[in-house]
């Protein structure tokens, strides 16, 4: 008939008409929504469960309260509110100072008669030092001294003599001396009975305590000496001397 399309080709047309096609989703059927809101809610709680989607249980406004306040997964966390914690920045801790065997005036450590030096393996660095060997004096005489500009303000600091002695050991049943001197003038002295320390270990001779003093110059002198006993000693060995920061300012003797 003509130009005018046939029945079957009409239909075929309607059949493979594209699912995207712009008149689509006007024909797909309506869902209704015939969920009844639970009670107790009330208002805005009201309109947020009507956002839900259709298929969504909402029991009770307790829910609707919790699923508002959840975070979105994914999101960063909000640190907003932590408050930041700040480290303390750990201060440095004062210096001590050795003062070595080598670096002490010791009287007649240079003649083989009455000294030797030794070399003396310490355990916990694995390294070697240089001690000073009492053979047989009876004029024992160790003096040392310091730059107080090396040294911190506000602190006080203790002086020790680091020595061992050592069989055959003999002539210690006399004190001997232990002596310090300030930059004013300042003395500290008193005596130690090595008689009574123990043998084949170091010990420390405690000399005394001082602050830094004359704005940081000058010298702080410390001394070990016997020679008014007259008897002749041996067994001595010495270490060195330790400057280091005592922890109580009541410790300081004026």
């Amino acid at each position: 008939m003509g130009n005018q399309p046939s029945v079957a080709g009409v239909a075929q047309q309607q059949v493979e008409e594209p699912k995207n096609h712009p008149n689509a989703s006007e024909v797909r059927p309506q869902v209704e929504d015939t969920r009844k809101p639970p009670p107790g809610l009330e208002g805005p709680q009201l309109e947020e469960a009507r956002k839900l989607p259709p298929n969504a249980e909402v029991t009770s406004a307790k829910e609707i309260n919790t699923s508002n306040n959840k975070q979105p997964i994914g999101n960063p966390p909000d640190h907003t509110q932590k408050k930041e914690v700040q480290k303390e920045e750990k201060k440095p801790c004062p210096k001590s100072h050795i003062i070595s065997a080598r670096d002490l005036s010791i009287t007649w450590s240079g003649d083989p008669r009455y000294w030797s030096w030794l070399s003396w393996k310490e355990p916990a660095s694995n390294t070697h030092i240089e001690v000073a060997h009492l053979l047989n004096v009876c004029w024992l005489e160790v003096h040392g001294k310091f730059d107080m500009s090396k040294l911190s303000s506000g602190l006080v600091y203790e002086i020790v003599f680091e020595v061992m002695l050592k069989d055959p050991a003999y002539g210690w049943n006399v004190p001997v001396n232990l002596k310090l001197v300030n930059p004013l003038g300042q003395t500290q002295e008193h005596q130690e009975k090595l008689v009574e320390k123990l043998r084949g270990q170091w010990i420390e001779l405690h000399v005394g305590d001082f602050s830094r003093t004359n704005n940081g110059t000058g010298e702080v002198q410390f001394s070990l000496f016997e020679y008014h006993g007259g008897q002749w000693k041996r067994g001595l060995i010495i270490k060195g001397a330790v400057i280091r920061p005592k922890t109580s300012m009541s410790s300081l003797i004026h």
